[in-house]
């Protein structure tokens, strides 16, 4: 997309006009295409079509997506607004600030809210031009604007915020050597200034990454989804607790260095959020809720009473057995199953394999969990609880 002249259009008194136009008109149809194409035909139409396919796919997860310039990267990369409000949080008590590397700027717009001055620095004039109308719409004017990397930035701030390119070439990647800046170039900025948020992958190797402290590993978890990770140092960091759990908007688990045993199925089982799994923090939650684990090798607890919390889905065990082809056949039969959910943990198959090699024949539907445990697999028949 020509974003710039996207942006010289978006400001002219043309933009209300060609807006208010298809707002009557089916734009996936090729004569209304072309009748708009005809009618602006000074005008950057098929860029205007592109972002408004681009608005209309942010809009779930970006509050005023459909006012808001963007590139295609930049959906893909851009934080969603409860993520996004999060982070502003996280800078409530700073007044000056730098985000580097600020994409189409939606991290940018809750940031710098309220704030005495705002750098933001991004490699790409294009995301930056983005970045730069989504914060007009927004009357904030205290951003001052660079096209630098982010290793070069030297002003004097009390905080940085940064989120890494992790498309650099237009590919995602998630090693710590092919983000942009690197790894060893976000160490830099974080000895350079201290009070830092490096926003990171959920699959980054956080475990192998040397960080000098004060520091914690932050996993956010939004709609049941680990959306990212967040190195906090400095001011940022949560005194002497390494990882910590976010469940937004505003649930919080924090590590306690706790260990439990290992027990039978008991009545009820129950799934940690995928952010609690991811930070190794499995053994910890089971210990504040009082559950045990099944199985050391899996992150699966399980309890004789019912566990109300945002860390855990958890289900009802109806009945359990020793999985085969043949066990599963018998039960869906005498069961009348006609509609089977499978679920599946330290099991080799997905679980549309398993559900391709049955018939099913029925007017019941049921749950089942697959896991291992030690060398025989289990199957769970399971219902959900609130």
């Amino acid at each position: 997309m020509n974003i710039i002249r996207l942006y010289d259009f978006l400001q002219s008194s043309k933009a209300e006009e060609f807006y208010q136009d298809i707002a009557h008109r089916n734009i996936r149809e090729i004569n209304q295409i072309k009748f708009l194409k005809d009618k602006y035909s000074e005008d950057p139409v098929a860029e205007l079509l592109t972002l408004e396919r681009l608005r209309k796919n942010a809009k779930e997860r970006i509050k005023d997506a459909e006012n808001y310039l963007f590139t295609t990267k930049g959906v893909e990369q851009s934080s969603s607004s409860q993520v996004a409000e999060y982070h502003a949080k996280l800078f409530k008590h700073v007044n000056v600030l730098a985000d580097l590397c600020c994409g189409n700027g939606i991290d940018l717009i809750n940031i710098a809210k309220n704030k005495s001055l705002v750098y933001a620095v991004d490699l790409s004039n294009t995301a930056l031009l983005c970045s730069r109308y989504n914060c007009q719409i927004n009357r904030l004017d205290t951003i001052i604007f660079r096209n630098m990397k982010a290793e070069d930035f030297n002003e004097e701030v009390e905080a940085v915020f940064i989120d890494p390119d992790r498309r650099p070439e237009e590919r995602r990647v998630i090693q710590a050597e092919d983000i942009s800046p690197n790894f060893d170039e976000l160490i830099k900025i974080i000895h350079q200034f201290q009070n830092v948020v490096i926003k990171l992958s959920p699959v980054f190797d956080y475990l192998n990454a040397s960080v000098a402290e004060p520091h914690t590993w932050e996993f956010i978890s939004e709609d049941g989804v680990l959306k990212e990770i967040l190195l906090c140092t400095g001011s940022f960091a949560t005194p002497n607790i390494n990882r910590k759990v976010v469940i937004l908007p505003q649930t919080v688990f924090t590590q306690n260095y706790q260990s439990v045993q290992v027990s039978s199925i008991k009545k009820f089982v129950y799934d940690p959020d995928p952010a609690i799994i991811r930070s190794g923090l499995v053994q910890d939650l089971a210990y504040e809720v009082e559950a045990s684990l099944i199985n050391k090798h899996l992150s699966i607890l399980t309890s004789d009473s019912k566990i109300n919390s945002e860390f855990l889905k958890g289900y009802e065990v109806i009945e359990y057995f020793h999985y085969s082809v043949k066990t599963l056949k018998k039960y869906l039969k005498e069961n009348q199953i006609g509609k089977l959910v499978v679920k599946v943990r330290g099991f080799p198959e997905r679980p549309n394999q398993v559900i391709s090699k049955f018939k099913l024949s029925g007017p019941n539907t049921s749950l089942i969990y697959l896991i291992r445990m030690d060398k025989e697999f289990i199957c769970l028949v399971l219902t959900r609880i609130k």
